[in-house]
């Protein structure tokens, strides 16, 4: 059960990083008339790029945004602290 909460987590510090300064919000963009909305298609072309693209798994800087690595990453830290 704590690596399934660790991998949730993970996938939340994922979200953020996504809407952070440095990614230019991935998840809401601004429309034609200049308003936030949600961009379902923006969220499914990040998640694909892992699959796609080598550089996400081989550049350090992207592994904040490669949502398989986050998910992972954070389901072992839960299992390790659920070992102790």
């Amino acid at each position: 059960m704590n690596s399934f909460i660790g991998g949730l987590i993970g996938l939340i510090i994922f979200t953020f990083e996504l809407e952070s300064d440095d990614m230019g919000g991935i998840i809401f963009r601004m429309n034609s008339d200049g308003k936030k909305v949600l961009s379902p298609e923006s969220i499914l072309e990040i998640m694909k790029a892992p699959f796609k693209f080598s550089h996400f798994w081989t550049n350090y800087n992207l592994l904040k945004v490669n949502w398989i690595f986050m998910g992972l990453s954070g389901g072992f830290v839960g299992y390790i602290f659920s070992q102790s």
